[in-house]
């Protein structure tokens, strides 16, 4: 049986690392194993990747395993994740804005705004935190081109609605931004552009006959390019023979479909 030198696995949520589903998801200790790969599966936190550290705005974690050959490994040593980026040189989220989105078209309900109110010029959301902070118990303070997330509105123990960064995007979510006074979510090339994607990408969706409300549910379902494209760099400078391993995989492959046609 053929293994590729390189394998990386994602999708791992941080709350169910607590129910032991490590070894599932790295495909068992012994399909690893058998196959000649090597990974520190045991530790878990330097392989829980944040999205938001590899230039994106939006607090995503997802769990990676990367298994590579042993040969390559010996020769290399156990791959090291990519650091994360600076502090200073990471992106905003209004950075990722279309400020010329409809507020109509990408409106909150009624009753999901009903948890917002504004008091002396200021904004607030309501969520479970004690203390007040200048609107009423529970009350806590958003400015403009923060991330509001208004999901569970009844909820009674509901944190984290206010932010510098998007919370994880899922197929469905209910969050979005305060700008020029007003709230509104966020549009399906918003979401896009939180997973890294390209405004032409956009395009050529919209072009092939996607709505909106299916373009935002493949950016929840997709894996965050940059962090994707930190990985691939770390484990190209680490194992360069990678590279030439792909070129090759990928003349033979060109010649396979010559000869099929």
């Amino acid at each position: 049986m053929a293994y590729s030198h390189a394998e990386v696995l994602e999708n791992y949520l941080r709350t169910m690392e607590s129910y032991g589903y490590t070894n599932t998801f790295c495909g068992s200790n012994k399909y690893v194993d058998k196959g000649g790969y090597v990974s520190e599966r045991s530790i878990m936190v330097p392989y829980m990747l944040d999205a938001s550290e590899y230039g994106i705005p939006q607090a995503r974690d997802r769990f990676f395993c990367i298994s590579v050959l042993n040969d390559i490994a010996d020769r290399n040593g156990v791959f090291e994740m990519p650091k994360a980026i600076p502090e200073e040189e990471r992106y905003t989220l209004k950075q990722f804005l279309d400020l010329s989105a409809s507020f109509e078209d990408n409106s909150f309900t009624d009753t999901e705004l009903a948890i917002t109110k504004k008091v002396n010029g200021q904004w607030y959301v309501k969520q479970a935190v004690k203390g007040d902070f200048g609107a009423g118990v529970g009350y806590v303070p958003i400015n403009e081109y923060q991330r509001v997330d208004l999901a569970f509105p009844n909820s009674k123990n509901r944190r984290g609605r206010v932010g510098d960064c998007a919370s994880t995007l899922t197929t469905s979510p209910r969050q979005g931004v305060l700008i020029d006074d007003k709230f509104r979510m966020f549009t399906s090339k918003e979401k896009l552009r939180l997973m890294g994607f390209r405004d032409e990408d956009y395009d050529k969706m919209i072009k092939a006959g996607l709505t909106e409300a299916q373009i935002a549910k493949l950016a929840g379902n997709s894996i965050c390019v940059p962090v994707l494209e930190h990985i691939f760099k770390s484990l190209f400078a680490q194992y360069p023979e990678l590279i030439s391993d792909m070129k090759l995989a990928t003349n033979t492959s060109k010649e396979t479909l010559k000869k099929a046609a």
